[in-house]
């Protein structure tokens, strides 16, 4: 048998693609990928990912071949951006450049400038070349240039309001549902939504960001740039940045809490809380919980910062789980701290490992030797040799057929948390556990 010491990463996908996904949630904007025509593949999935209708996809390649590679791909950006702009109606063109132009040394900004003064479309120049990083670095690229184009400051009126940041990077494929309970919360709490980057969000709403007297980042692994950017050049400031997202019962009250303390609104947030936890408690007396199988049972997870946090508080302190093994994918140092808090605040000692790729999860999971993971597809494959039987698989990167947003965010998420780990137990834990 082949032993594995070291890996290409499944995990995450290469910046192109999150830059996709950042634009991809923008209403009436064509995407060009200036790369060979498989790269246009990984941009295509993003409007899936984004719920945009397979029917309305504004989408096209310049289609490098051999030849570009020698000569230079300009001619054949400029022609494909003006094809684009008189065969689709849209607002604004994002250009995502892949490796190939950018090994060649296309100048793809000043080609973009003078297409935009030409055909009097704006055109947005993202150079994502898969070797800049993974999705993480495209997304973040992709928010921070497309505000610095379209947004300025501007007056704030008519009540409070936040910028939603970044919903869709998310190992939680019903992220969708995550973002409508977030925008739920701030309606009661008497908090307008300004804009969300991106999703289904129109170009109006991108200018207008620097309107907004605060930023929520609904993602501990992406995002954080911008709103850096927007807190010094807009002075918005980037709230709630050091602590869980609502993940479990003890981050969604936190969060809740600390969000009505910021805008004035305590008692409101507190109806929130005491309203969603006796609507946890009334479905849970109607319904089976096995406490007794999680009751100190060695357990571990692997997935990306945005879940795990919360996840992590969830199962220690709501079910009484040991967790002895945290694997964070695409791991960055603005949510390092954030973890180190959760873990001191509950007395627990897990192994953790950060910026885990497939070789780096299967040789710790081996040290540890967990009895469950809270992981994907990917760690079911792995466990199975390895006599982890149990594999509660919540998150995504690769085993996504899905036709209903569900979220893991709040109350609702709490359940369908708990639904997914009795479920994975009672279909894969065939022996049991005692």
């Amino acid at each position: 048998m082949t032993v594995l010491h070291y890996s290409t990463d499944p995990y995450n996908r290469c910046a192109l693609y999150g830059a996709a996904l950042a634009v991809t949630g923008l209403q009436n904007v064509a995407t060009m990928v200036h790369a060979p025509q498989g790269c246009a593949v990984s941009a295509s999935a993003a409007y899936s990912y984004q719920n945009v209708d397979y029917t309305k996809k504004l989408i096209a390649c310049s289609k490098l071949c051999e030849t570009d590679i020698v000569t230079g791909g300009e001619i054949r950006l400029s022609y494909t951006l003006k094809q684009i702009a008189q065969a689709y109606n849209a607002d604004l063109i994002a250009v995502l450049a892949g490796c190939a132009p950018e090994i060649i040394g296309d100048d793809i900004l000043s080609v973009t400038q003078e297409v935009e003064a030409e055909v009097g479309v704006p055109v947005l120049a993202l150079t994502v070349g898969g070797f800049r990083g993974s999705e993480v670095v495209g997304i973040d690229i992709a928010l921070q240039t497309l505000v610095e184009k379209l947004a300025s400051p501007c007056e704030r009126e008519n009540g409070p309001s936040v910028n939603v940041i970044a919903p869709f990077a998310s190992a939680n494929p019903g992220w969708m549902a995550d973002l409508a309970w977030v925008k739920t919360v701030l309606q009661e709490l008497g908090v307008a939504v300004n804009a969300v980057l991106c999703s289904q969000t129109p170009l109006s709403d991108v200018e207008q960001t620097g309107c907004a007297d605060a930023n929520i980042l609904l993602s501990h692994t992406a995002g954080h740039p911008v709103c850096r950017f927007m807190e010094t050049e807009f002075d918005i400031p980037y709230i709630l940045r050091d602590i869980p997202l609502p993940i479990g019962l003890h981050c969604t009250r936190k969060w809740v809490e600390a969000l009505g303390e910021y805008f004035g609104k305590e008692k409101k947030a507190e109806e929130i809380v005491e309203r969603g936890e006796t609507r946890i408690v009334d479905t849970l007396k109607l319904r089976f919980l096995p406490i007794h199988w999680f009751h100190e049972h060695p357990t571990s997870i692997v997935g990306d910062f945005t879940l795990s946090i919360g996840l992590l508080d969830f199962i220690t302190r709501e079910l009484e789980m040991d967790p002895q093994l945290v694997c964070i994918r695409k791991a960055n140092q603005d949510a390092k701290p954030i973890l180190e808090s959760v873990v001191k605040e509950l007395c627990i000692s897990p192994k953790i490992v950060y910026d885990a790729d497939i070789a780096t999860v299967r040789a710790a999971l081996e040290e540890v030797s967990p009895m469950s993971c809270f992981g994907s597809l990917i760690e079911k494959h792995l466990c199975r040799n390895m006599g982890i039987k149990v594999v509660y698989r919540l998150f995504n990167p690769v085993d996504r057929v899905d036709y209903f947003d569900y979220p893991y965010m709040g109350y609702d998420g709490l359940l369908k948390i708990l639904e997914f780990t009795v479920s994975n137990w009672r279909s894969s834990a065939t022996e049991g556990f005692r």
